[in-house]
């Protein structure tokens, strides 16, 4: 009988916790390193958001292929992202080259490039992915050099961040 009556209480708690919302947080974390004169970004990034995402962008269903990336979901992946995700500097939009992207659980991976034909001192990042469907929305941007890595975050508030170059 004490068995079942410690029990009740562990129930009682385990119910609370199942019928409260969970607290939304929203990230997503984007790598940059420079090698060999190009600058190489990948991005993770919680795969229903991406979903959640495109449907807005494409005003269509969209359902992300997580067995397998298709050549479909990469077009439609890199469309959205050439309108939200942007780098630049001495006031010149860089070209980025959106390589593909994998799954890995409930994450989806995206690569891209730029070629780096000149020494930028200064990148300026505008990311603003997820910022259309979720408010809360923080993109943390790592910049990796031989001196370590600094970090900046985009909000909503905050789209655009900079990196001084060594």
């Amino acid at each position: 009988m004490r068995l079942f009556l410690s029990i009740i209480p562990l129930v009682w708690s385990l119910q609370a916790t199942a019928t409260q919302p969970p607290h939304p947080f929203f990230v997503s974390i984007t790598e940059l390193t420079i090698e060999d004169d190009t600058l190489q970004i990948s991005i993770r990034v919680f795969s229903d958001d991406v979903e959640t995402a495109l449907n807005d962008f494409h005003g269509d269903q969209v359902f992300l292929n997580v067995d397998q990336a298709s050549f479909d979901d990469f077009k439609r992946i890199s469309a959205y992202l050439q309108s939200t995700f942007r780098i630049s500097h001495a006031a010149k939009d860089l070209k980025v080259d959106w390589l593909g992207h994998e799954f890995e659980d409930d994450v989806c991976w995206i690569y891209g490039d730029v070629p780096l034909n000149d020494d930028p001192s200064i990148l300026f990042i505008m990311n603003r992915m997820l910022m259309n469907v979720f408010d809360s929305q923080q993109n943390l941007i790592h910049y990796n050099s031989e001196d370590g890595t600094r970090t900046e975050i985009a909000t909503k508030s905050r789209k655009e961040v900079r990196f001084t170059l060594d």
